[in-house]
């Protein structure tokens, strides 16, 4: 079975990595240093972004096979939960960071 996983990193250019074996893992970064995960735009943003990387990392199916079709939907399901947990994590991160302004 092939094993997804996305990555954020900070300033990380979004390359995948394509497995020589489908045992292996494939892996997707996913760059948002250039987002404010504070606000609604960017965590669109930063979501349009897991979902290009999600179809990226899995195999695409032209759905007449089912077994590959429900191979690559489980696939993005895997891979989207994994991403969205750890892009979770920055947004959490990012809306609970406490700006000080002094004079």
């Amino acid at each position: 079975m092939l094993k997804t996983v996305l990555m954020a990193g900070l300033a990380l250019a979004g390359v995948a990595t394509i497995p020589a074996h489908a045992d292996e893992v494939r892996t997707v970064q996913v760059r948002y240093a250039d987002l404010d995960l504070a606000h609604p735009e960017g965590v669109r943003t930063l979501n349009t972004r897991i979902a290009a990387a999600t179809a990226a990392v899995c195999p695409a199916s032209d759905g007449r096979n089912l077994s590959e079709a429900m191979e690559a939907a489980h696939c993005r399901k895997l891979a989207m939960i994994d991403a969205r947990a750890q892009a979770q994590l920055a947004v959490s991160r990012a809306q609970t960071t406490v700006m000080v302004a002094s004079r």
